[in-house]
């Protein structure tokens, strides 16, 4: 059993599926964290963005309705700052009534 860790702790990571030796790795990723990459250059529409055609976006409307409807919907909460300025005009327009 890892020091830092509690019975209760890997009780509560086994109920999600975590073994002590995931738990170990994990923590020592925190503990010492790998160098940060060097990017090589910024995604765009092309190189790593995908642009979605307007049949796709309706493919993928319907694809989350019949989700949702099925009860299989999750929340997505940007975690960082860039992301909530990512989706601060989509969140804004929503909460104003709009849709695509």
């Amino acid at each position: 059993m890892p020091a830092s860790l509690s019975r209760r702790d890997l009780d509560q990571l086994a109920a999600a599926g975590i073994d002590a030796a995931e738990a170990d790795r994990q923590l020592a990723l925190l503990a010492a964290p790998p160098a940060p990459i060097r990017l090589a250059r910024p995604c765009t529409v092309g190189d790593g963005i995908l642009r979605l055609t307007t049949p796709r976006q309706a493919e993928l409307a319907r694809l989350g309705a019949a989700a949702r409807d099925a009860g299989r919907l999750g929340k997505f909460v940007p975690a960082s700052g860039a992301a909530t300025r990512m989706f601060g005009a989509p969140t804004a327009a929503r909460e104003r009534g709009l849709t695509a």
